[in-house]
């Protein structure tokens, strides 16, 4: 379980590290005033400079990955028996299972901030394309909000599907 763990783990330091060249990229390739603020159909409405456009993001992106593991670290404080999981027999039952539990949990908290992290660069990639390139309407680019929205939704929903699953695939 360790090596999947390390694995999980890396993944999501390579996530931080791929957002913070994608920051910095786009920091160099945005102009000096950025546009927020879009009128309803998809044009420059209101503008700040580039560097509070990349502190936002970065604070954003620090921000849920020092919340997100805070909420981790919390959750794998409290008493397994006292954890709303479905099967909690099943997950209570040996000292394997309630290891697997904490296992389970942790590794869906890193691969979540992994989605994340990949999520805003997407989101910051778009910002930066619709800046740099004022041919780029951002009426485009609002699929890609959906799908972010989808992918986040659906990994949410994955815990309790995978909770419910009485099994530890990996051992």
């Amino acid at each position: 379980m360790l090596s999947v763990n390390r694995v999980i783990k890396f993944l999501w330091i390579i996530s931080l590290i791929l957002f913070l060249l994608g920051l910095l990229y786009g920091y160099y390739i945005l102009p000096d005033a950025v546009c927020f603020k879009f009128d309803p159909n998809g044009f420059p409405m209101d503008y700040m400079p580039r560097k509070h456009a990349f502190y936002i993001f970065s604070g954003i992106c620090g921000a849920f990955n020092v919340l997100i593991l805070l909420i981790e670290k919390l959750i794998l404080l409290i008493p397994n028996r006292l954890k709303p999981v479905p099967n909690k027999i099943y997950w209570l039952s040996t000292q394997e299972t309630q290891d697997g539990l904490n296992f389970v949990l942790s590794n869906w908290f890193y691969i979540f901030l992994t989605i994340l992290n990949a999520c805003l660069l997407v989101v910051f990639y778009c910002f930066a394309k619709v800046n740099s390139n004022f041919q780029s309407n951002i009426v485009q680019y609002f699929w890609v909000f959906q799908a972010v929205t989808i992918i986040l939704v659906l990994w949410i929903l994955y815990l309790p599907v995978r909770l419910f699953i009485s099994k530890i695939f990996i051992r």
